[in-house]
C-alpha cells in the first residue's frame, strides 16, 4: 500500500514529534507486513531530520474475503491459535495444535485448522465472528435457498452446495477439508466439510456440511467435541 498526505509545521509544533497511521493493508494473505516510511519536503529553508522510524502493521489473520450478498465472509478456512478464555478452550486446542489441524503441516496450510466448537468460538479476530446458524441462513437465502428449507434439518437446497465449493459461483471456495473425530483420528479429506455455526446447546452446535457428490447443504447440530472448519463473517 501507498500511502500519501501532507504534515504541516508551523511555528508551535516545529519541533513536536509527529505520528504517521498506516491503515488498509489488503494485501490478500495472513502475514504482517513490512512498511517503509519516506518523505519529502517543498519550499524553501525547510529541513526534515527523521530518526528512529518504525512501523508495524499487523494482519488481522482473515486474508482475503468475499462478499456474498449483504454479507462478508473470510475466503478461506481459518488457521489461527483460538484466544482462549479458560483452561478448558486451551486443552481443545492442544489437540491439534502440535500438527497443525492434521498429520502433516502443508495440509493445514492448504485446508485451515480444525477447530473444537468451544474453540471455533474464540478464533476469529475482532471485527469478525464465528457464524450463528441465522447467518448460514442468510447466506443459503442469498444463494436461492427458499425459507421453508433454510429452516429444515438435513440436506436442504438444490445447488446451494454447489456454489459453494471450490468453483462455485458465489466464490465461496469451501475445499472439502474433512475433519477430526473425538478419537483424534483424521477423515474424509477431499469428500466432505464441515463448518461450524455459534448457535448450540450444551453438548451440540450447528453445522454446514458439504461433500463432493452432492449439490445441497447439511444443516444439523454435531457434537462440540468433533474437529470441524471455520469461517469467519465480518461484523
Amino acid at each position: 500500500a501507498t500511502v500519501s498526505g501532507v504534515m504541516t509545521f508551523t511555528t508551535a509544533n516545529w519541533n513536536t514529534a509527529q505520528t504517521v497511521t498506516v491503515t488498509g493493508v489488503a494485501d490478500d494473505d495472513i502475514a504482517n507486513e513490512t512498511v517503509t516510511i519516506s518523505h519529502t519536503i517543498a519550499g524553501a529553508d525547510a529541513a526534515v531530520t527523521s530518526a528512529n522510524v518504525t512501523a508495524t502493521v499487523t494482519d488481522d489473520g482473515i486474508g482475503a474475503s468475499v462478499v456474498i450478498g449483504s454479507q462478508t465472509w473470510s475466503a478461506s478456512n481459518v488457521s489461527l491459535v483460538p484466544t482462549a478464555n479458560n483452561t478448558l478452550d486451551t486443552d481443545y486446542w492442544k489437540a491439534y495444535e502440535g500438527t497443525h489441524g492434521r498429520p502433516g503441516s502443508s495440509a493445514a496450510d492448504e485446508d485451515g485448522y480444525y477447530y473444537t466448537w468451544d474453540a471455533a468460538m474464540n478464533v476469529c479476530p475482532s471485527g469478525w465472528s464465528l457464524p450463528s446458524d441465522s447467518d448460514w441462513k442468510v447466506l443459503e437465502g442469498q444463494l436461492g435457498m427458499s425459507t421453508t428449507q433454510q429452516n429444515s434439518i438435513g440436506w436442504r437446497g438444490t445447488d446451494e452446495g454447489t456454489k459453494l465449493k471450490v468453483g462455485g459461483s458465489s466464490n465461496f471456495e469451501a475445499k472439502l477439508a474433512g475433519f477430526r473425530s473425538t478419537n483424534g483420528s483424521f477423515y474424509s479429506r477431499g469428500y466432505t466439510t464441515d463448518l461450524w455455526s455459534s448457535t448450540g446447546s450444551s453438548s451440540s452446535a450447528y453445522r454446514r456440511s458439504l461433500k463432493t457428490d452432492e449439490a445441497k447443504v447439511t444443516r444439523k447440530t454435531f457434537n462440540k467435541a468433533y474437529g470441524f472448519s471455520v469461517r469467519c463473517l465480518k461484523d
